[in-house]
């Protein structure tokens, strides 16, 4: 029994071992496919908790199944992904119940996040109390911070602008922004605030906090910048709303330190951001409040813009806002006294400003009219204002070669337009000259010079057409929209579009008048600086006899040194016209300023003669008088 019992137990240990041995065999055989496979460069070779390989059909052993799961990844590329949501959690009216509205927002996170806020504000409080906070006060912590910064991410969405309206968090919000010294809880909450005014019923909300007006208008001090960039937005956005316009305004007016302020910001700014938002802000209160406008229109605002526009010269909405802002001061009397103090400055930047538009061979204006306006309007308020226009005029050629190539780029427009949509832009023009007016021709005379110019020859006709042609192929939609103010269809889209092209005929017209009126200036400076009288004829010679015969001799070596010595003082705008400007350009000019002389009886043609005449200017003059030919 014993022998046999023994015997028994050998072979079953025997048996154990080989089991083992075997199933630790199976084990390593498909690891050693799981290997091989992995090795192989093509493909991904991954072995889920099914225990089976997506490429080949190798099955793995019993034991190899109830081992750990193992995943094999590509070497070159890992994957990731995210689990889809439990469907029993999507269909749980308490997680729906949590949601808000659409989103997956969730209600308790943002309550949470309010809450903890108000902490941090109490715990700011007391430790002001005890002494243990420093002047600029202690900031939130980063885990907050963020929490706060998703939040104002999600204060853009309607849904998310009731939710915190029924919490209150207008008010809450105010009251950490008043409480708080910390400047990025400041910057936080104003920017939360200007999100959600971006929304009608959050803007409402907003604004009809008169407390909340005036704190955002007293943090116009703050000298945190990036305060004052969401400052400055939130009031620009609510600004921007007709139905609460009414009230901020009201606010603005009751808080005259907020011209200070802004004055300061663009004097001292250095942040690019700031100075576009505060450009904007200003642009708007000027061109909506009149008296604000005349108000705010001093030598210190001029200042503060031009030392702006240092600044961010080049972002080209804020420099469009910038020069706009100088347009809407040129148009009051104290402003133009204030550019008049600047007039050089000013003059300078002006012609860069053109000196860029005019540097492509082709100048395109469509979409930019109103900025070049704007840049003309500024300059002839500064440039009459200039003590010395010699440096623009004499010394330099620049300006009349810019003035020239918008001057036949808008003239070729003009032509374009037919006699139905220039009737009807005779009168919108006037709205548009309120905005961009000059002083040098007055509204009367604009529908008399606009009838002289309808019946007028073309200068050049094949040139003309050539122009005309070439300006089709670079501006194809301009013709279109004159095209449906010729017919006579009906349908409130083809009024639409009528209207359309007469408000930018309008446009047209009022940019055509005000380079008509800088060019005169420019031609009657020239004409002061030759000591030609613009409203006399010049001197005739005296050709008695016995004059000729006692001065024959010293007159003939008078007349060649007249002709000879001032060639050396030729203006380089005379010598420009002469020699580089185009033959176009130049029967362009010279048509313009005579419509000058039927609107004011300054004869500008007739100086510009006598001037190319005295300078010996021969291809000048020749084209002067082929034009008063006919």
């Amino acid at each position: 029994m014993d022998g046999t019992e023994e015997e028994n137990n050998t072979e079953n240990r025997t048996g154990s071992n080989q089991g083992e041995k075997s199933e630790h065999e199976s084990l390593e055989a498909d690891c050693e496919v799981v290997a091989n496979n992995h090795d192989q460069p093509s493909g991904d070779h991954i072995v889920h908790k099914s225990g089976r390989s997506q490429d080949a059909n190798v099955e793995k052993s019993p034991a190899a199944e109830n081992s750990c799961d193992v995943i094999v990844l590509d070497s070159d590329e890992e994957r990731y992904t995210n689990p889809e949501p439990p469907k029993e959690l999507m269909s749980n009216e308490v997680f729906h119940a949590d949601m808000i509205g659409d989103t997956m927002f969730s209600k308790h996170w943002l309550f949470t996040t309010l809450m903890n806020l108000i902490k941090a504000v109490d715990q700011e409080e007391n430790a002001k109390a005890e002494g243990q906070m420093s002047e600029r006060g202690m900031d939130l912590d980063d885990a907050l911070q963020d929490e706060l910064c998703k939040l104002w991410d999600m204060s853009m969405n309607p849904a998310v602008v009731n939710l915190l309206m029924e919490f209150k968090a207008i008010d809450l919000l105010a009251g950490v922004i008043s409480k708080s010294k910390a400047p990025r809880a400041t910057e936080i909450c104003v920017g939360i605030l200007g999100n959600m005014a971006c929304t009608e019923v959050g803007c409402k909300a907003v604004s009809d906090n008169k407390g909340l007006r005036t704190l955002m208008f007293l943090l116009l001090e703050s000298p945190d910048g990036m305060t004052l960039v969401e400052v400055t937005r939130l009031i620009y956005t609510c600004l921007s709303s007709d139905s609460v316009y009414h009230l901020w305004i009201t606010s603005l007016r009751e808080n005259p330190s907020v011209y200070n302020s802004l004055v300061f910001i663009l004097c001292s700014s250095t942040n690019s951001d700031l100075l576009l938002h505060a450009s904007e802000l200003i642009d708007k209160i000027m061109d909506t409040e009149d008296n604000l406008l005349i108000q705010w229109s001093t030598s210190d605002m001029v200042q503060g813009v031009l030392e702006a526009i240092k600044q961010c010269s080049s972002s080209k909405d804020a420099l469009d806002a910038y020069l706009h802002i100088l347009q809407l001061i040129s148009t009051c009397d104290p402003g133009v006294e204030a550019i008049g103090v600047h007039s050089t400055s000013i003059c300078d930047l002006t012609l860069q400003y053109l000196i860029q538009l005019c540097a492509e061979d082709i100048l395109v204006i469509e979409g930019q009219e109103n900025s070049v306006g704007c840049v003309l309007c500024v300059l002839t308020t500064a440039f009459t204002a200039l003590e010395d226009k010699s440096k623009l005029v004499v010394s330099d050629f620049q300006l009349m070669r810019c003035l020239l190539k918008i001057l036949s780029c808008v003239y070729s427009k003009v032509r374009e337009l037919t006699p139905d949509i220039r009737k009807r832009a005779r009168s919108d023009s006037i709205s548009e000259r309120s905005c961009l007016r000059s002083d040098s021709v007055n509204e009367s005379d604009h529908s008399h010079r606009l009838s002289q110019y309808d019946g007028k020859p073309n200068p050049q006709p094949a040139e003309d057409k050539q122009q005309e042609e070439k300006d089709n192929l670079l501006h194809p939609d301009s013709g279109s929209a004159i095209e449906v103010g010729e017919t006579s269809q009906t349908g409130n889209k083809d009024d639409v579009e009528r209207q359309e092209a007469v408000c930018d005929a309008a446009t047209i017209e009022m940019l055509y008048e005000v380079i008509q009126n800088i060019l005169t200036d420019v031609v009657l400076v020239l004409c002061e600086e030759d000591e030609i009288s613009p409203s006399t004829e010049p001197e005739k010679p005296d050709n008695s006899k016995e004059a000729n015969a006692t001065e024959k001799t010293p007159s003939s070596s008078d007349q060649s040194a007249n002709t000879e010595k001032p060639h050396d003082y030729v203006p380089k705008t005379l010598t420009y016209l002469n020699e580089l400007c185009v033959r176009q350009r130049l029967r362009i000019l010279v048509y313009t300023l005579d419509e000058v002389l039927q609107d004011t009886e300054v004869d500008c043609c007739g100086r510009l003669r006598q001037m190319a005449q005295k300078y010996g200017l021969s291809r000048l003059d020749k084209i002067v008088e082929e034009y008063n030919a006919g």
